[in-house]
């Protein structure tokens, strides 16, 4: 069972003490199991790798994260596909879309799917896999992309020159008919906003509410022209100029992205997309985790002020609050400030 279900099913039954406990343990035993699979891979895979690497091939396991982690690893494709030939396991290939790579998607191929923990675990040169975040993450605030990579310190010493900024390939069928598609609003100076109010993963956390993000709008929509985005489950945020819920493809949401000129975020999808084409992004932190963790040089970070002892937890739902106290200390007009610096710089 996904350890991300295992926390809700466990949280709704245990105490806060007894699920932390617990938490903990099941964090501890997956990097333990990474150690044992890292120890299978070793003796199994010395060989295959030892060909990939007379062939100056590349084997990339990015199976099972979100479109914003892939977003913070295309930097690595990138960096790999111009070292050799790059084979990329994942099952979601928009994000890479017009990278010269090839693809393998683990739904549809039974043998790989078996294989896929122990290739995920590798300690090889040519076999690269991206593991979950380590419990101690918080000593020394690094960024997701080396987050991910944590436990394959000769892959970020080999990054440590590379800019941290995502990475999109558009090809010229795409931006004929993206230009098309959405000619009434690519050449408006408009902003891009998300609720981030949906229910689910790390929402509790993060979710600073659609009433915070509706005030923002209602002091700004005479000046910017607001088109909201995300999943149709997120509520409507009204006076919008216009209301993309759950009726843009992910490649297309790249393009709309592509050609704003601000962004207003909670941390996630749209600030590692952002730092793609350096649009200026206010992105709204909780004490979930550190700014770091998505540090671009477009981002204008958040934070609650003042930042609560029990932050950065990496827990979610919160332990200790049933509305995280790190979202109660955000303040509207802080985000308003950044907004309005923008526009004095005349972005929009």
């Amino acid at each position: 069972m996904n350890i991300i279900k295992i926390k809700y099913n466990l949280r709704e039954k245990l105490s806060k003490k007894q699920f932390y406990v617990i938490y903990t343990f099941f964090r501890f035993f997956k990097n333990l199991r990474f150690y044992f699979y890292g120890i299978i891979n070793y003796f199994l895979l010395f060989l295959p790798n030892l060909i990939l690497k007379n062939k100056n091939k590349y084997f990339l396991i990015f199976s099972g994260w979100g479109a914003g982690d892939l977003l913070a690893l295309t930097s690595v494709v990138n960096y790999y596909s111009k070292k050799g030939e790059v084979v990329l396991v994942s099952s979601d290939y928009d994000v890479f879309k017009n990278f010269k790579i090839k693809k393998i998607n683990p739904k549809n191929n039974k043998l790989l799917k078996i294989f896929l923990p122990i290739l995920n675990c590798s300690f090889h040169s040519n076999i690269i896999g991206a593991f979950e975040i380590p419990l101690n993450i918080n000593k020394e605030k690094i960024h997701l992309r080396e987050a991910l990579l944590s436990k394959r310190k000769d892959v970020c010493n080999n990054l440590f020159k590379i800019n941290h900024n995502a990475i999109i390939k558009f090809n010229n069928k795409e931006i004929k008919s993206f230009s098309k598609k959405y000619n009434n609003i690519i050449n408006d100076n408009y902003g891009i906003i998300i609720a981030g109010s949906y229910l689910g993963g790390l929402c509790q956390v993060k979710n600073w509410g659609i009433e915070n993000m509706q005030k923002v709008i209602d002091r700004t929509y005479k000046d910017v022209a607001w088109i909201q985005v995300g999943t149709i489950k997120e509520p409507k945020i009204n006076k919008s100029f216009l209301d993309l819920r759950g009726k843009t493809k992910l490649r297309e949401l790249f393009f709309i992205v592509s050609k704003a000129k601000i962004i207003v975020t909670t941390e996630g999808l749209l600030t590692h997309l952002s730092s793609a084409f350096n649009i200026p992004c206010i992105t709204i932190y909780s004490g979930y985790h550190y700014p770091e963790i998505s540090s671009y040089k477009n981002v204008i970070p958040i934070q609650p002020s003042p930042l609560p002892e029990c932050a950065y937890c990496w827990t979610s739902p919160c332990l200790l609050y049933d509305k995280p106290l790190c979202l109660k200390n955000i303040k509207v007009n802080d985000v308003l400030k950044q907004i309005k610096k923008k526009l004095d710089k005349n972005i929009l």
